[in-house]
């Protein structure tokens, strides 16, 4: 198992892609602005319930959409837990 790529670092690209502003994404996805600008620099993690909602304002699907909810939720395990999970995949 390997972390997925930085819930923050996601977003800005798919932002980017998708060319959607970050107050338009938030809008769409029922979140406020100072709370997505957090988001979007690491500073705060996705609440469970706004992850498919966030996923469906960027129009992701696919592959695309299961980084980003994995992502989501990989941010939400607090980074103590995220090291032990790590150290019991196999072959580690």
């Amino acid at each position: 198992m390997r972390a997925p790529s930085s819930f923050s670092d996601l977003l800005s690209a798919s932002l980017e892609v998708q060319g959607i502003s970050l107050r338009a994404w938030a809008r769409a996805s029922g979140i406020g602005s100072s709370f997505a600008y957090k988001l979007k620099a690491g500073q705060r993690v996705p609440p469970p319930d706004k992850i498919e909602p966030m996923a469906t304002a960027l129009g992701l699907r696919g592959a695309e959409r299961t980084a980003f909810t994995d992502a989501a939720v990989w941010a939400s395990i607090p980074e103590h837990a995220q090291a032990w999970i790590l150290a019991k995949r196999p072959g580690h």
